[in-house]
């Protein structure tokens, strides 16, 4: 059996008012694994909370200060921080490593 995934822009953060229906259209996927981009922490952490109390509770995401975007990672499997210089062995021109620094959730 597969990894049911999905990915997800949210505009200006989501912010209280629209994390309910952003929630609930992201869950009715039932992803294993989800992507938010755009994400801040201070508005969106409702959405993290939301998804956590669904299943996707091993979460990473980026912590920009003030009102800058970022994004979070949330899955049901565990994820696990690789190093850096690990992904760069595995690098080719075909597959370029994106270089993101993750900080995981307190």
């Amino acid at each position: 059996m597969g990894t049911r995934g999905g990915a997800w822009t949210i505009l200006h953060g989501g912010g209280a008012r629209r994390a309910p229906e952003i929630a609930l259209a992201i869950l009715a996927h039932r992803p294993d694994l989800v992507v938010l981009t755009e994400f801040r922490r201070s508005l969106g952490g409702q959405l993290a909370g939301v998804l956590g109390d669904h299943g996707l509770t091993s979460q990473f995401h980026t912590a920009p200060a003030g009102a800058v975007n970022g994004l979070l990672i949330a899955s049901r499997d565990t994820l696990e921080p690789v190093p850096y210089t690990h992904l760069r062995a595995h690098e080719t021109r075909l597959d370029p490593v994106c270089r993101l620094r993750l900080e995981t959730k307190q």
